[in-house]
């Protein structure tokens, strides 16, 4: 119906022959048609028209959102759009520029769900699985591909792929059966018995039947499967917790030696380093391989995995430093102390470490850490300031925690010790050593800058070690 401030409202199965209504009150295409029929219009404004009543009525409709370090889509009636940060192609919209300012269409086949994680997106469409964004160890399935995935290429794995979840180096896909297959990092053979470094395209993994949930490294890949049991996969030769034994084949999921007192659903969260692996478990922390400055909080060398009467819940750790998380929330530091607090080089037995009030995060760096944001939207830090990599722009140790200047700090994202990523709402800003314009930040620039905006795209790592301090439903940032 069509209705005007006077007068009756007019069937719009009739031809109206005369002036249009003052006010039209629905976006129907029969309204549409009988409008544009008054007011004889081009075609070219006709089909205008129409697709502004699609597009709104789409939009009026729930839309399917997913936010995952920066990167906004929107998944609209089988169109995905997103937008925000567009590092490695993050996007997929083709675009090389760093940050996409408005939703832009994501070029697809009918999108039906979307995955995503450590700055890969895979979506499944009616055409099957096509995936995009960083793919620093060809983890993403789409055959030899740069390291940046700029535009949507499809995955090379046929059959019913009913969940998808993606790490740092690996993405695995669930088939109907039960059974998983992998793409990803295998300079240890992890995945396959090859020299290949890199698994491009999906493959079975043996022994993978049933698996829960996992926990991976560069090298080594961990899964929990029912029974209680932790199966894994990897270099024999880095005495890692939890190693299976030596006669294990490249490539498959072997059972792994827990101690008696324990069982895999008691593992709650891993740290997983070179040479060293720290499993966080109900009932305590277990740990096995190197273990120099005592910092998974065992005391001495570590030639057996050992169970340590660490109350944890969660842990980081990076660079011989550790810091756990118990159930009330205190954090605990061990380990090698670079400066990060006034004291002895290293911390042992496990100390607490405060953190300012209201900060929601804590993200370790080599030889520093940052905090925040707090109640105000500030980010504290604390550490090796001499690149200005602290976003500080006094160059020296800071063992205090201090605030950083820049303001909408999202994320913080250190790179190296001499430089640091900062995710806002405008773009990313770089701070650190800036040698060659090895930030992005356009020529010009000083050799050492705070907080600069990123013009040019470097590949960026976004997956620090991170312990949350607050529940994370109730998390602010973005």
């Amino acid at each position: 119906m069509i209705t005007a401030d006077e007068g009756p409202a007019v069937d719009v199965t009739t031809n109206i022959r005369g002036p249009l209504p003052n006010r039209v009150f629905t976006l129907s295409p029969a309204t549409i048609l009988a409008v544009l029929s008054a007011a004889s219009v081009t075609r070219e404004v006709h089909y205008m028209c129409r697709k502004f009543a699609i597009v709104s009525r789409e939009g009026a409709r729930e839309a399917l959102q997913h936010t995952d370090e920066g990167t906004t889509t929107t998944l609209m009636y089988g169109r995905l759009w997103s937008s925000g940060n567009n590092c490695c192609g993050r996007c997929g919209v083709g675009d090389t520029a760093i940050w996409c300012d408005r939703p832009r269409w994501v070029r697809l086949p009918p999108v039906l769900s979307v995955w995503h994680g450590y700055g890969g997106w895979i979506a499944r469409t009616e055409r099957g699985l096509y995936c995009w964004g960083a793919n620093l160890s060809h983890q993403l399935g789409g055959g030899p591909q740069s390291p940046m995935v700029r535009k949507p290429v499809p995955v090379q794995l046929s059959g019913d792929v009913i969940d998808v979840v993606l790490h740092e180096h690996y993405v695995f896909f669930e088939l109907l059966d039960g059974s998983w297959c992998v793409s990803g990092a295998n300079a240890h053979q992890q995945l396959q018995d090859s020299r290949d470094s890199f698994i491009d395209a999906p493959i079975p993994f043996p022994g993978s039947r049933g698996v829960d949930r996992w926990w991976s490294s560069w090298s080594t890949i961990f899964a929990l499967v029912p029974a209680h049991r932790i199966l894994a996969s990897g270099p024999a030769d880095n005495d890692l917790l939890l190693m299976p034994s030596e006669d294990a084949h490249p490539g498959h999921l072997e059972p792994v030696r827990l101690p008696d007192s324990l069982h895999g659903a008691d593992v709650l969260s891993m740290a997983l380093l070179p040479h060293t692996t720290i499993a966080v478990t109900s009932q305590g922390v277990l740990a096995a391989g190197f273990n120099r400055f005592s910092f998974t909080g065992a005391p001495g060398t570590l030639d057996v995995p050992t169970l340590v009467d660490i109350p944890a819940v969660a842990v980081a750790a990076v660079s011989c430093s550790t810091i756990y998380q118990t159930s009330d929330g205190t954090l605990l530091a061990v380990g090698n102390n670079p400066g990060l607090f006034p004291g002895p080089d290293e911390i042992y037995p496990p100390a607490p470490l405060p953190t300012p009030p209201g900060a929601q995060t804590l993200v370790l760096a080599d030889f520093a850490m940052f905090a925040g944001p707090d109640d105000d939207g500030t980010w504290f830090t604390r550490g090796d300031n001499r690149h200005l990599a602290l976003g500080l722009p006094n160059a020296r140790i800071i063992r205090e925690w201090q605030p950083i200047p820049q303001q909408g700090i999202l994320a913080v994202w250190p790179q190296t010790v001499q430089w640091t990523a900062f995710l806002t709402h405008e773009g990313l800003l770089a701070a650190g050593a800036n040698r060659l314009d090895r930030l992005g930040v356009g020529p010009g620039a000083p050799e050492s800058v705070t907080c600069m905006p990123m013009v040019e795209e470097r590949i960026i790592g976004t997956n620090p070690p991170v312990l949350y301090l607050c529940d994370q439903n109730e998390r602010t940032i973005f």
